[in-house]
Protein backbone atom coordinates (compact mmCIF):
# COMPACT_ATOMS: atom_id res chain seq x y z
CA UNK A 1 0.00 0.00 0.00
CA UNK A 2 2.90 2.26 0.74
CA UNK A 3 4.42 1.37 -2.36
CA UNK A 4 1.72 2.67 -4.45
CA UNK A 5 1.27 5.71 -2.44
CA UNK A 6 4.65 6.64 -2.90
CA UNK A 7 4.55 6.04 -6.60
CA UNK A 8 1.63 8.96 -7.13
CA UNK A 9 2.25 12.55 -6.74
CA UNK A 10 -0.45 14.97 -5.58
CA UNK A 11 -1.39 15.48 -9.36
CA UNK A 12 -2.17 12.13 -10.28
CA UNK A 13 -3.36 10.98 -6.43
CA UNK A 14 -6.86 13.65 -7.81
CA UNK A 15 -6.65 12.33 -10.90
CA UNK A 16 -7.04 9.06 -9.91
CA UNK A 17 -9.30 10.23 -7.34
CA UNK A 18 -11.62 12.68 -10.11
CA UNK A 19 -11.77 8.83 -12.00
CA UNK A 20 -13.56 6.91 -9.26
CA UNK A 21 -15.75 9.83 -7.95
CA UNK A 22 -16.98 10.08 -12.16
CA UNK A 23 -17.83 6.40 -11.28
CA UNK A 24 -19.47 6.90 -8.35
CA UNK A 25 -21.51 9.96 -9.92
CA UNK A 26 -22.65 8.09 -12.70
CA UNK A 27 -24.55 5.56 -10.87
CA UNK A 28 -25.82 7.17 -8.01
CA UNK A 29 -27.16 9.35 -10.25
CA UNK A 30 -28.80 6.86 -12.71
CA UNK A 31 -30.47 5.38 -9.60
CA UNK A 32 -32.28 8.74 -9.13
CA UNK A 33 -33.09 8.96 -12.47
CA UNK A 34 -34.48 5.69 -12.90
CA UNK A 35 -36.75 6.80 -9.68
CA UNK A 36 -38.06 10.10 -11.75
CA UNK A 37 -38.80 7.94 -14.94
CA UNK A 38 -41.03 5.31 -12.96
CA UNK A 39 -44.25 6.97 -13.78
CA UNK A 40 -43.79 6.97 -17.80
CA UNK A 41 -42.43 3.85 -17.48
CA UNK A 42 -45.59 2.31 -16.56
CA UNK A 43 -47.42 4.23 -19.32
CA UNK A 44 -44.75 3.19 -22.19
CA UNK A 45 -44.65 -0.20 -21.14
CA UNK A 46 -47.98 -0.85 -20.12
CA UNK A 47 -47.26 -2.11 -16.60
CA UNK A 48 -48.92 -1.55 -13.65
CA UNK A 49 -47.54 -0.40 -9.65
CA UNK A 50 -46.60 -3.96 -8.63
CA UNK A 51 -44.70 -4.95 -11.88
CA UNK A 52 -42.70 -1.87 -12.55
CA UNK A 53 -41.75 -2.04 -8.85
CA UNK A 54 -39.15 -4.46 -10.48
CA UNK A 55 -37.38 -1.87 -12.25
CA UNK A 56 -36.17 -1.22 -9.07
CA UNK A 57 -35.98 -4.23 -6.89
CA UNK A 58 -34.14 -6.95 -9.63
CA UNK A 59 -31.02 -4.32 -9.51
CA UNK A 60 -31.04 -3.89 -5.59
CA UNK A 61 -30.83 -7.78 -5.40
CA UNK A 62 -28.52 -8.17 -8.28
CA UNK A 63 -26.51 -5.50 -6.72
CA UNK A 64 -26.62 -6.98 -2.64
CA UNK A 65 -25.92 -10.55 -4.04
CA UNK A 66 -22.51 -9.38 -5.59
CA UNK A 67 -21.17 -6.85 -2.89
CA UNK A 68 -19.72 -9.47 -0.93
CA UNK A 69 -17.88 -11.46 -3.36
CA UNK A 70 -15.61 -7.99 -4.27
CA UNK A 71 -12.81 -9.02 -1.81
CA UNK A 72 -12.56 -12.39 -3.44
CA UNK A 73 -12.70 -10.56 -7.52
CA UNK A 74 -10.25 -7.98 -6.10
CA UNK A 75 -7.63 -10.84 -5.59
CA UNK A 76 -8.27 -12.70 -8.76
CA UNK A 77 -8.10 -8.89 -10.84
CA UNK A 78 -6.90 -6.75 -8.99
CA UNK A 79 -8.39 -3.34 -8.34
CA UNK A 80 -7.71 -1.12 -11.57
CA UNK A 81 -9.49 -4.21 -13.48
CA UNK A 82 -12.32 -5.14 -11.45
CA UNK A 83 -13.46 -1.14 -11.61
CA UNK A 84 -13.17 -0.86 -15.19
CA UNK A 85 -15.07 -3.64 -15.49
CA UNK A 86 -17.86 -3.18 -13.26
CA UNK A 87 -17.90 0.72 -14.58
CA UNK A 88 -17.74 -0.82 -18.39
CA UNK A 89 -20.90 -3.01 -17.21
CA UNK A 90 -22.64 -0.38 -15.90
CA UNK A 91 -22.42 1.85 -18.97
CA UNK A 92 -23.56 -1.14 -21.15
CA UNK A 93 -26.74 -1.34 -18.64
CA UNK A 94 -27.36 2.02 -18.60
CA UNK A 95 -27.22 2.17 -23.03
CA UNK A 96 -29.62 -1.18 -22.79
CA UNK A 97 -32.25 0.07 -20.56
CA UNK A 98 -32.28 3.26 -23.28
CA UNK A 99 -33.34 0.59 -25.97
CA UNK A 100 -35.78 -1.68 -24.16
CA UNK A 101 -38.56 -2.93 -25.67
CA UNK A 102 -40.36 -4.05 -22.83
CA UNK A 103 -40.34 -4.31 -19.15
CA UNK A 104 -38.81 -7.89 -18.84
CA UNK A 105 -35.74 -6.93 -20.93
CA UNK A 106 -35.87 -3.81 -18.93
CA UNK A 107 -35.53 -5.07 -15.49
CA UNK A 108 -32.65 -7.65 -16.71
CA UNK A 109 -30.39 -4.95 -18.33
CA UNK A 110 -31.04 -2.70 -15.27
CA UNK A 111 -30.11 -5.92 -13.26
CA UNK A 112 -26.53 -5.99 -15.13
CA UNK A 113 -26.19 -2.68 -14.13
CA UNK A 114 -27.04 -3.64 -10.20
CA UNK A 115 -24.19 -6.41 -10.39
CA UNK A 116 -21.83 -3.31 -11.58
CA UNK A 117 -23.09 -0.88 -9.26
CA UNK A 118 -22.53 -3.88 -6.32
CA UNK A 119 -19.04 -4.27 -7.47
CA UNK A 120 -18.22 -0.82 -7.51
CA UNK A 121 -19.94 0.54 -4.31
CA UNK A 122 -17.59 -0.82 -1.69
CA UNK A 123 -14.95 -0.72 -4.03
CA UNK A 124 -14.08 2.55 -4.73
CA UNK A 125 -14.10 3.07 -1.03
CA UNK A 126 -11.34 0.96 -0.44
CA UNK A 127 -9.79 2.49 -3.39
CA UNK A 128 -9.47 5.81 -2.49
CA UNK A 129 -8.23 4.56 0.97
CA UNK A 130 -5.20 3.04 -0.78
CA UNK A 131 -4.49 5.91 -3.01
CA UNK A 132 -4.56 8.64 0.17
CA UNK A 133 -1.90 7.92 2.82
CA UNK A 134 -2.99 7.64 6.34
CA UNK A 135 -2.99 11.53 7.32
CA UNK A 136 -5.77 12.25 4.41
CA UNK A 137 -7.70 8.88 4.67
CA UNK A 138 -10.70 11.17 6.82
CA UNK A 139 -10.33 13.62 3.30
CA UNK A 140 -10.75 10.63 1.37
CA UNK A 141 -13.81 9.44 2.79
CA UNK A 142 -15.21 12.67 2.73
CA UNK A 143 -14.75 13.00 -0.84
CA UNK A 144 -16.58 9.33 -0.82
CA UNK A 145 -19.48 11.24 0.55
CA UNK A 146 -19.87 13.93 -1.86
CA UNK A 147 -19.53 11.64 -4.36
CA UNK A 148 -22.42 10.11 -2.98
CA UNK A 149 -24.71 13.26 -2.15
CA UNK A 150 -23.94 14.35 -5.74
CA UNK A 151 -26.42 12.04 -7.24
CA UNK A 152 -29.48 12.38 -5.17
CA UNK A 153 -29.06 16.18 -5.99
CA UNK A 154 -28.49 16.05 -9.91
CA UNK A 155 -30.47 12.86 -10.38
CA UNK A 156 -33.96 14.38 -10.02
CA UNK A 157 -33.27 16.98 -11.50
CA UNK A 158 -32.15 16.03 -14.65
CA UNK A 159 -34.38 13.26 -14.76
CA UNK A 160 -37.24 15.91 -14.96
CA UNK A 161 -35.76 18.01 -17.66
CA UNK A 162 -35.12 14.66 -19.46
CA UNK A 163 -38.17 13.47 -19.73
CA UNK A 164 -39.97 17.13 -20.06
CA UNK A 165 -38.09 18.23 -23.25
CA UNK A 166 -37.09 14.35 -24.56
CA UNK A 167 -38.69 10.44 -23.29
CA UNK A 168 -38.03 8.55 -20.13
CA UNK A 169 -35.55 6.92 -22.86
CA UNK A 170 -33.10 9.99 -22.84
CA UNK A 171 -33.63 9.86 -19.44
CA UNK A 172 -31.59 6.45 -18.87
CA UNK A 173 -28.98 7.48 -20.96
CA UNK A 174 -28.02 10.71 -18.92
CA UNK A 175 -25.59 8.87 -16.90
CA UNK A 176 -23.66 7.60 -19.99
CA UNK A 177 -21.04 10.48 -20.44
CA UNK A 178 -20.59 10.59 -16.96
CA UNK A 179 -19.62 6.63 -16.79
CA UNK A 180 -18.28 6.73 -20.51
CA UNK A 181 -15.48 9.73 -19.10
CA UNK A 182 -15.13 7.21 -15.79
CA UNK A 183 -14.08 4.64 -17.81
CA UNK A 184 -11.38 6.55 -20.15
CA UNK A 185 -9.99 8.66 -17.19
CA UNK A 186 -9.76 4.78 -15.21
CA UNK A 187 -8.00 3.62 -18.33
CA UNK A 188 -5.47 6.12 -18.74
CA UNK A 189 -5.26 7.31 -15.18
CA UNK A 190 -6.06 4.91 -12.73
CA UNK A 191 -3.25 3.48 -11.26
CA UNK A 192 -2.83 -0.39 -10.47
CA UNK A 193 -3.33 -1.36 -6.34
CA UNK A 194 -1.67 -4.00 -4.52
CA UNK A 195 -3.97 -7.17 -4.61
CA UNK A 196 -4.87 -8.79 -1.30
CA UNK A 197 -3.51 -12.42 -0.86
CA UNK A 198 -5.96 -14.80 -2.74
CA UNK A 199 -7.92 -17.04 -0.80
CA UNK A 200 -10.51 -20.18 -1.67
CA UNK A 201 -14.15 -19.25 -2.55
CA UNK A 202 -16.58 -19.52 0.15
CA UNK A 203 -18.99 -22.22 -2.22
CA UNK A 204 -21.36 -22.23 0.82
CA UNK A 205 -21.13 -19.12 2.59
CA UNK A 206 -21.93 -17.76 -1.27
CA UNK A 207 -24.91 -20.31 -1.72
CA UNK A 208 -27.17 -20.00 1.25
CA UNK A 209 -26.41 -16.07 1.50
CA UNK A 210 -27.73 -15.70 -1.85
CA UNK A 211 -30.75 -17.98 -1.15
CA UNK A 212 -31.26 -16.23 2.13
CA UNK A 213 -31.28 -12.29 0.66
CA UNK A 214 -32.97 -13.58 -2.95
CA UNK A 215 -36.04 -14.69 -1.14
CA UNK A 216 -35.81 -12.44 1.85
CA UNK A 217 -36.06 -9.30 -0.66
CA UNK A 218 -39.15 -10.93 -2.41
CA UNK A 219 -40.65 -11.71 -0.16
CA UNK A 220 -40.65 -7.94 1.11
CA UNK A 221 -41.09 -6.48 -2.05
CA UNK A 222 -44.30 -8.69 -3.35
CA UNK A 223 -45.79 -8.96 0.69
CA UNK A 224 -48.21 -6.07 0.00
CA UNK A 225 -49.22 -7.68 -3.07
CA UNK A 226 -50.09 -11.09 -2.18
CA UNK A 227 -50.42 -10.16 1.01
CA UNK A 228 -48.31 -10.85 4.17
CA UNK A 229 -49.93 -14.22 5.45
CA UNK A 230 -50.30 -16.15 2.06
CA UNK A 231 -48.67 -19.21 1.67
CA UNK A 232 -46.36 -17.72 -0.80
CA UNK A 233 -44.98 -14.80 0.88
CA UNK A 234 -44.73 -16.98 4.36
CA UNK A 235 -42.86 -19.79 2.67
CA UNK A 236 -40.46 -17.49 0.91
CA UNK A 237 -39.81 -15.45 4.33
CA UNK A 238 -39.18 -19.34 5.90
CA UNK A 239 -36.84 -19.89 3.45
CA UNK A 240 -35.28 -16.90 3.91
CA UNK A 241 -34.68 -17.44 7.58
CA UNK A 242 -33.64 -20.60 7.35
CA UNK A 243 -30.86 -20.19 4.95
CA UNK A 244 -29.68 -16.32 6.50
CA UNK A 245 -29.77 -18.73 10.03
CA UNK A 246 -27.20 -21.28 8.09
CA UNK A 247 -25.43 -18.64 6.23
CA UNK A 248 -24.47 -16.54 10.13
CA UNK A 249 -23.37 -19.71 12.01
CA UNK A 250 -21.35 -20.61 8.73
CA UNK A 251 -19.64 -17.78 8.39
CA UNK A 252 -18.90 -17.81 12.27
CA UNK A 253 -17.29 -21.03 12.49
CA UNK A 254 -15.62 -21.07 8.76
CA UNK A 255 -11.53 -20.67 8.65
CA UNK A 256 -12.16 -18.51 5.13
CA UNK A 257 -15.51 -16.76 5.12
CA UNK A 258 -17.12 -14.80 2.51
CA UNK A 259 -17.77 -11.75 5.15
CA UNK A 260 -16.16 -12.02 8.29
CA UNK A 261 -18.97 -11.42 10.72
CA UNK A 262 -16.30 -11.06 13.56
CA UNK A 263 -15.72 -7.44 12.90
CA UNK A 264 -19.14 -6.49 14.23
CA UNK A 265 -17.46 -6.94 17.75
CA UNK A 266 -15.65 -3.82 16.95
CA UNK A 267 -18.47 -1.06 18.33
CA UNK A 268 -16.85 1.58 15.52
CA UNK A 269 -17.52 -0.70 12.65
CA UNK A 270 -21.08 -1.80 13.78
CA UNK A 271 -21.85 1.45 14.39
CA UNK A 272 -21.06 2.87 10.77
CA UNK A 273 -22.53 0.15 9.16
CA UNK A 274 -26.08 1.06 10.95
CA UNK A 275 -25.37 4.91 9.57
CA UNK A 276 -24.60 3.46 5.74
CA UNK A 277 -27.99 1.40 6.49
CA UNK A 278 -30.15 4.43 6.94
CA UNK A 279 -28.20 6.96 4.42
CA UNK A 280 -28.38 4.04 1.88
CA UNK A 281 -32.36 3.96 2.67
CA UNK A 282 -32.70 7.74 2.36
CA UNK A 283 -31.07 7.96 -0.78
CA UNK A 284 -31.11 4.60 -2.32
CA UNK A 285 -33.88 3.39 -4.13
CA UNK A 286 -36.80 4.76 -3.22
CA UNK A 287 -39.83 5.45 -5.64
CA UNK A 288 -40.76 8.90 -6.42
CA UNK A 289 -44.08 9.57 -7.75
CA UNK A 290 -45.56 12.94 -8.44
Amino acid sequence: MSETIALLNSRERWIATGSLLLGMVSFTTAIMVTNVVLPQLMTSLRADLDQIQWVLTAPSIAQTVVMPMVGWLNSLWGNRNLFLFSLVLFTLSSILSGLSWDLASLVVFQSLGGIGVGLMQPLISAMLYQIFPPSQRGLAMGLSLMGWSIGPALGPIAGGYMIEWFNWRAALYFSVPISLAGVLCALFFLPAMPRPPRKAVDHIGLLTMTIGLVTLLMALAQGRREGWDSTYIVTLLVIAAVFCTVFIIWEWVYTSPLIDLRLFRYVPFTLACIVVFFSTNAFGRVPIFP
